[in-house]
């Protein structure tokens, strides 16, 4: 029930299907080979290959966001800036997933200090679900603002693996943790939203009915 309220708009899934070249056509090395040399048509290919996962996991991750397209362009940036540590193309897929989430926890870091040490000042308002009915809205809007309570680490163990559907080994692997670890940030998020969910009668009787 939540992965299917949680899905991305149709609108970005029109803006990341845009690009002409069909990324799959590529073999990881002669992509990475191409996107390290320059090739204009290396990077369309690693748009449409990558842009609509990039999308996806930043949308799971931060929700419907005024800031949502800059933090994609941060991702890009960051990918061809860490490209030349890429060893292993076989890798690439893990590659791109761990800048993602490198980028968004640490956009969620940042939005957490500012909301913290700077309350009420210039806070990021997150953008309404375009075209999703009023109860649907406010379920998202009250799950995502249960999210922000959690810890940068807790809320993106807890979004990979509930919304992606990545083993704990695969979540480790792309961030950087123990299995250990992140097994401890899923169990300590999963207690907080439990916490947080018991005071949230609506949200509670309207998951039941689904």
């Amino acid at each position: 029930m939540m992965k299917a309220i949680l899905h991305p708009p149709d609108r970005q899934k029109r803006a990341a299907g845009r690009t002409p070249l069909s990324g799959r056509e590529w073999c990881n090395q002669s992509l990475v080979a191409g996107l390290k040399c320059g090739s204009s048509s290396a990077a369309l290919a690693f748009c449409s290959r990558y842009g609509p996962r990039i999308n996806r996991w930043v949308w799971r991750l931060l929700g419907a966001d005024g800031e949502h397209d800059e933090l994609v362009q941060q991702v890009y940036v960051g990918f061809f800036s860490s490209l030349s540590k890429l060893k292993n193309t076989e890798a690439l897929d893990a590659f791109v997933d761990s800048i993602t989430i490198r980028t968004v926890r640490k956009e969620i870091r940042r939005r957490r200090f500012r909301r913290v040490f700077f309350s009420g000042s210039d806070e990021i308002e997150k953008e309404a679900a375009s075209g999703e009915p009023p109860l649907r809205e406010m379920v998202i809007r009250t799950f995502y603002r249960m999210l922000d309570e959690l810890e940068a680490d807790e809320r993106t163990v807890f979004v990979l693996k509930h919304f992606e559907g990545l083993t704990m080994e695969e979540i480790a692997h792309r961030s950087g943790y123990s299995l250990r670890t992140a097994n401890r940030r899923l169990c300590s998020g999963r207690d907080k939203l439990r916490e947080m969910m018991m005071k949230e009668t609506l949200l509670i009787h309207l998951l039941e009915e689904h």
